[in-house]
């Protein structure tokens, strides 16, 4: 499966969250960027359980196979639902 990937952007942190970021970052000795993406994917790694449990349930809602609804989502066919 082709994964789309999207640039995201800082424009949603707040000015408090990028201050303590950004001093985060530096007391680690790394760009704000990586420390985010460090944090991130950690984050799922932890969540990674809960977040197929949500997305199995939801597909079921529908009708469809967890499979077919990743498949959906990758693949930018549910961003109209948002």
């Amino acid at each position: 499966m082709a994964v789309r990937q999207k640039r995201l952007s800082l424009k949603g942190f707040s000015d408090f969250h990028y201050k303590w970021g950004k001093l985060w970052a530096f007391s680690k000795n790394r760009p704000l960027a990586k420390l985010i993406v460090d944090v991130f994917e950690a984050h799922i790694e932890d969540e990674k359980g809960k977040i197929e449990m949500m997305i199995r349930d939801i597909a079921e809602q529908r009708g469809i196979t967890f499979e077919e609804l990743v498949d959906q989502i990758m693949n930018g066919e549910d961003e109209d639902e948002k």
